[in-house]
């Protein structure tokens, strides 16, 4: 650890700037330490710069620091404070980036988990880890694997703490929100977007009670023609 500042200066937010974003860089990482701070400071260098490029397009690090600041609000609203454990399981992608650097700027300890794993390797490493907050993406097909496997989770798991399952990629349906529902409790979330355009529709647990399987409303600054 005690290299890290040489390591940011030949990555590059620490080199010449001046004394405006000086400060904004300095604070950044003393706020948010190594992870979550090299991100903002590379939003204060390079804000319109391209920050990662994936399968639903492209993000600066201004798009992509505001993301993981907005998602580590959330988490710090759910009581996730520093020094807490943060596993991610999620594949790589904006998804990955988002929840390593909202861990980073929670002050969390964070613990990065193979995709390999079988479920009783993660459960092995969350116990040990200590971890309060798994993070993991699923596809609707991967939701119904799990329910068939355990058709009662509550049943068999403490899942007091579950708070978000978010679902995209493929029709949710309504049979399968509907046991989804009854299975986890209103934690399912169904996102309907493109790779052009990401995310057009969310639906939040409240829309899937009123209207099973479906995607929501649009989400902020997305227009849907009539």
């Amino acid at each position: 650890m005690r290299h890290w500042p040489c390591g940011t200066v030949c990555a590059g937010p620490l080199g010449p700037m001046g004394p405006a974003r000086l400060r904004g860089v300095v604070s950044a990482l003393a706020d948010y330490g190594v992870i979550g701070g090299a991100l903002t400071a590379s939003a204060i260098r390079w804000p319109e710069r391209v920050a990662v490029i994936d399968e639903l397009g492209s993000l600066t690090y201004a798009e992509l620091d505001r993301r993981s600041t907005a998602l580590a609000n959330a988490w710090c609203d759910k009581g996730l404070r520093a020094g807490g454990g943060v596993a991610v399981l999620v594949r790589n992608h904006r998804g990955f980036l988002d929840a390593v650097c909202a861990a980073g700027k929670c002050g969390a300890r964070i613990a990065l988990l193979n995709n390999d794993f079988a479920g009783p390797q993660i459960l092995e490493v969350v116990d040990r880890e200590g971890i309060e907050l798994l993070v993991h993406i699923v596809v609707p097909v991967m939701l119904a694997r799990i329910l068939d496997a355990e058709p009662e989770p509550t049943a068999q798991h403490d899942l007091s703490a579950l708070r978000v399952i978010f679902v995209a990629g493929s029709q949710l349906g309504a049979a399968m929100c509907t046991r989804a529902t009854a299975a986890f409790g209103p934690v399912l979330y169904n996102l309907y977007g493109s790779t052009e355009v990401f995310s057009a529709t969310i639906a939040t647990p409240a829309d899937l009670r009123a209207e099973p399987g479906c995607v929501g409303r649009p989400v902020r600054g997305a227009v849907v023609p009539g």
